[in-house]
């Protein structure tokens, strides 16, 4: 049983060219599992999506599309399931379909977005601890492969980009001219901890931001992340002083 609340076509989707974009089959399983009423469906369905062996492009797309769903469960699944593509290698992909949303007028989206770069960050994490430990046990080893090393270096450093232009996405927010997005993006960043360092003095910065649901969110910010902020502490003492 579906909870999708907008009945639609299967099968394709219009380009803005106004041609019929063909969606894969097995992309088409993954919506109907995510517009699922049964919960532990939708959980499923985000959490095997590395097994569909779907085409980047329209995987990527279709997630996307479930955030604008009108229940809210099914935007979570979406938001979830452009989080887990980074086990697909598409978590760059996932992070620039997200982004447009921190933007958004809508709460929800905003919050959705925020989710996504978090859920990336955390994919993101298991991915290179898998690495470093293939790394560690390469090291281990008497004689290894040539150029393995080297290899798993590379491999670490890609799997890191997508959790790092992630935060820098939030942090270029933290200038925006709505302070719900501010505010929003501040929430999130400090969801990524130690991510937020080299961000330290862009975060402390907003004690002086105009808008006071922002500056009570810096103070959560600060308990919260601690020493990661120990560079932009000084910003913050500054402030305090002209109060």
């Amino acid at each position: 049983m579906s909870v999708a609340g907008n009945p639609k076509k299967k099968g394709g989707v219009k380009t803005g060219t106004g041609a019929i974009k063909r969606v894969p089959a097995s992309v088409q399983l993954l919506e109907t599992r995510l517009q699922s009423a049964d919960e532990e469906i939708r959980e499923q369905a985000w959490k095997s999506i590395e097994k569909l062996g779907a085409p980047e492009e329209p995987l990527i797309d279709k997630c996307e599309e479930q955030l604008h769903h009108e229940n809210w469960f099914v935007g979570f699944a979406g938001a979830n399931a452009l989080a887990f593509c980074v086990d697909m290698g598409s978590g760059m992909a996932a992070a620039n379909a997200a982004e447009p949303h921190l933007d958004s007028e809508s709460q929800h989206l905003r919050y959705c977005a925020g989710q996504i770069f978090v859920g990336i960050d955390q994919r993101v994490a298991i991915l290179v601890d898998s690495l470093k430990q293939q790394k560690a046990f390469t090291e281990t080893m008497a004689s290894p492969p040539p150029g393995r090393l080297d290899d798993l270096d590379q491999k670490i450093i890609a799997a890191n980009a997508p959790a790092e232009r992630a935060i820098e996405m939030m942090a270029q927010r933290l200038v925006h001219e709505n302070p719900k997005v501010r505010q929003n993006a501040l929430i999130h960043m400090t969801k990524m901890e130690w991510r937020c360092v080299p961000y330290a003095e862009n975060i402390c910065t907003l004690v002086l931001d105009p808008d006071l649901s922002v500056r009570n969110e810096l103070i959560r910010t600060i308990t919260h992340l601690g020493a990661f902020l120990v560079d932009g502490v000084h910003l913050f003492a500054a402030a305090m002083a002209l109060e």
